[in-house]
């Protein structure tokens, strides 16, 4: 699996407030929010730079070091076998 995308939307509802959307090849989506450090450090905005990209580059070496392991949420289950709310 590689992801094929990663898309930061900055929406500001509070300061220093993203998005981050990425994509892998075999069509997962993880999304996530986040805020930046330092808020005393960085101004009131977020500036989206002159190049593509997210401004890291990718270590495909480092990322392949961590493989991918499927897992499953157990199910929650009532005395009487059916499946119940978290």
């Amino acid at each position: 699996m590689k992801i094929v995308s990663a898309e930061v939307f900055v929406t500001s509802p509070v300061r220093n407030f993203m998005t981050l959307k990425v994509t892998t090849d075999e069509g997962i989506v993880g999304i996530g929010d986040a805020t930046l450090p330092h808020e005393e450090d960085t101004p009131d905005y977020l500036h989206p730079g002159d190049q593509p990209g997210l401004g890291v580059e990718f270590n495909e070496e480092a990322a392949n070091s961590f493989p991918y392991q499927q897992a499953y949420l157990p199910y929650n289950r009532l005395i009487d076998g059916t499946v119940h709310d978290w």
